[in-house]
């Protein structure tokens, strides 16, 4: 990784500073050791689950961490359970304590999502994924054949601390 680091401060240099942003914040993100770092931030947070005839709206405005690998970004937080989402290009995988939902463009996933009163089976259909500055996500959650939910997740944060 040291090597890696030292020819992107030697491009940084000899090209004024034009790299892309995305490259660098990668890069960037490991300490001396080659290990990850995280980064505080500042995470707002909200999902609008609609439902047959409600709808509900779970909101978090706070500090988190953040980790930049070289194929994902992960944001996570303490709410009242740790809340981890991970983002790359084409994926999201959404934690909630021990449950998972996974989801992916183009392809329907069955999901095992662990609850209080045990282990349920859920498809998700990812329908639109936005993972530019302010990250949108819209999936949809199925029980067998029939839809449970529409789930529209916006999610922003600003980096604090390095």
């Amino acid at each position: 990784m040291p090597a890696k680091l030292a020819k992107i401060v030697t491009n940084i240099f000899t090209n004024f500073f034009i790299i892309s942003p995305k490259v660098f914040l990668t890069d960037l993100c490991y300490n001396m050791h080659g290990d990850r770092m995280k980064k505080i931030i500042k995470v707002n947070y909200r999902s609008i689950f609609k439902y047959e005839e409600h709808q509900e709206t779970v909101k978090y405005d706070g500090s988190g961490h953040l980790e930049i690998g070289d194929d994902k970004i992960v944001v996570s937080y303490q709410d009242e359970n740790k809340i981890k989402i991970e983002l790359s290009e084409n994926e999201v995988k959404l934690h909630n304590g021990a449950s998972v939902l996974h989801l992916v463009r183009d392809r329907d996933i069955l999901n095992q999502y662990e609850t209080p009163y045990g282990a349920i089976a859920l498809k998700t259909r990812l329908i639109s994924y936005d993972n530019g500055d302010n990250v949108k996500i819209k999936y949809e959650l199925y029980d067998g054949t029939n839809l449970i939910s529409q789930v529209y997740v916006m999610l922003n944060y600003l980096i604090l601390e390095n």
